[in-house]
């Protein structure tokens, strides 16, 4: 069951609540299952989306819970997870199809490089006030929304223009789109330009959010660009007097007959053709649009994708390693690994950028920002009373172990990872604070106050 507090407004709460719901099962395979949600109206500022849209918050209530079912079981935190993890070819809750599903892979990976098994002994055993922990959290996220368009064009001196809606906001989307033209084209990427998004000459794009750009608007670019090779080799066969099945794209840009070295054209050739002798300038287009959800009125729930009818999952396993000051309630993170299913990794490293900024983010919203409110008034409303993290607050090793199991409808087997860096942060945080303490904080932010006061609470009990 899940409650929101939506503000006063209602602006995008109903759909985190929506996507709070499809997450709250977890990557695992639990048969039986229901979750309801209600987003009520409150006297404060209107809440909207953010960096994972609801899927950290039930998250962290889930995996916190996991550890617990595990301990009581006495069974190892990783061990419980692969046994109920999913495996390709099972459905999401709702009844999705997940076509590609790497979780025990992740958390094997993960395990692996954090030395698990050492650390969860050792620190079992230590009783000093500074004291150390180890934890996992794992988390699946979804990337695909709605329709998105590309055009690509072959310019007049035989490199390639590529135009989409989709802005890029600093993850690096124009490069990875860019060098999904080269790769379709066979292209130095140095040939591709990126026309900057304007909605008066772009094509449609829904928006950059929601892990869709190098997932979805990646399949229109690549379809484009597939419109563009047609129509390159109905011209080349022209001009080499061949069959256009006959014909090839060769590294550097260029098209030739298959089997036969040496007999082919470039592409500057093949755009003199097209636009001084015959056909007219090549221009290729792909629009991707999704079905609508199906839904059934009898029950008054979607089944499949609540968003739309594809969507990619990725999947996560992140193991945090703590100090904690059992004095002072002070929480450290020492280091990090967060292997992650991406699919295909297009650009690796911009694939670490996104999984480290998603932790740093993440570290926020566990240990730090809160917003504190006073009969319906904002109390801290400035960077100098809600703390974010500082350079001092992130740990120097974040280790970002990039997992490849291709996606079929992703482009070259491509997903969207723009938010599941941030998802199973604070749930790996608190399992680790509580191997570390046996505590078990339940409120975020989990701040040196709370968790101070939980070991008093504790100690208290324990002399009782």
């Amino acid at each position: 069951q899940i409650l929101m507090d939506g503000g006063a407004f209602s602006d995008d709460s109903p759909g985190v609540l929506g996507n709070s719901m499809l997450f709250s099962r977890g990557p695992y395979r639990i048969p039986s299952m229901r979750a309801t949600g209600q987003v009520v109206y409150t006297n404060r500022l209107r809440f909207a989306a953010f960096r994972g849209f609801g899927n950290p918050q039930v998250t962290f209530a889930s995996e916190t819970q996991i550890d617990e079912i595990a301990q009581k079981l006495g069974l190892d935190p990783i061990e419980i997870r692969v046994k109920n993890a999913m495996e390709t070819g099972d459905t999401w809750f709702g009844g999705q199809i997940v076509e590609s599903v790497s979780l025990k892979e992740c958390l094997s990976k993960a395990k692996a490089a954090s030395g698990w098994d050492q650390k969860r002994e050792v620190y079992s055993q230590d009783r000093g006030t500074i004291r150390r922990g180890i934890g996992i959290a794992s988390c699946a996220h979804i990337s695909g929304l709605l329709g998105t368009g590309a055009i690509v064009r072959l310019l007049e001196d035989g490199t390639v223009a590529l135009n989409t809606g989709a802005t890029d906001i600093g993850q690096g989307s124009d490069t990875v789109l860019s060098q999904m033209v080269a790769e379709a084209l066979q292209v130095p990427l140095e040939n591709v330009s990126l026309a900057s998004p304007d909605t008066d000459g772009s094509p449609f794009n829904w928006g950059t959010t929601a892990s869709r750009v190098t997932y979805t608007t990646g399949r229109a670019v690549v379809g484009a660009a597939k419109d563009v090779e047609k129509q390159i080799k109905k011209a080349a066969s022209q001009m080499l007097e061949c069959a256009v099945d006959d014909l090839e794209l060769r590294p550097g840009g260029k098209v030739g007959v298959q089997g036969v070295p040496g007999h082919e054209v470039s592409f500057f050739d093949v755009s003199k053709f097209t636009h001084w002798v015959a056909g007219g300038p090549i221009v290729g287009s792909h629009t991707l649009v999704y079905d609508n959800p199906t839904i059934d009125p009898k029950r008054a729930m979607v089944s499949g994708n609540p968003f739309s009818s594809i969507g990619a999952y990725a999947f996560n396993a992140m193991i945090v390693e703590v100090e904690i000051d059992e004095r002072t309630g002070q929480t450290k993170v020492v280091e990090v690994w967060s292997a992650t299913d991406v699919g295909k990794a297009i650009n690796p490293k911009l694939i670490e950028g996104q999984l480290e900024g998603g932790f740093v983010q993440g570290l926020g919203y566990a240990l730090f920002e809160e917003m504190i409110w006073d009969n319906g008034r904002l109390a801290n409303p400035n960077l100098m009373d809600y703390k974010v993290p500082g350079a001092l607050d992130v740990p120097h090793n974040i280790h970002s172990i990039i997992i490849e199991l291709p996606e079929p409808d992703g482009p070259f087997g491509a997903k969207g990872v723009g938010e599941i860096g941030i998802v199973s942060v604070a749930g790996s945080i608190a399992n680790a604070i509580t191997h570390a303490s046996n505590v078990n904080l339940r409120n975020l932010p989990m701040t040196s106050e709370r968790l101070f006061d939980a070991l008093a609470k504790k100690e208290v009990q324990g002399a009782a």
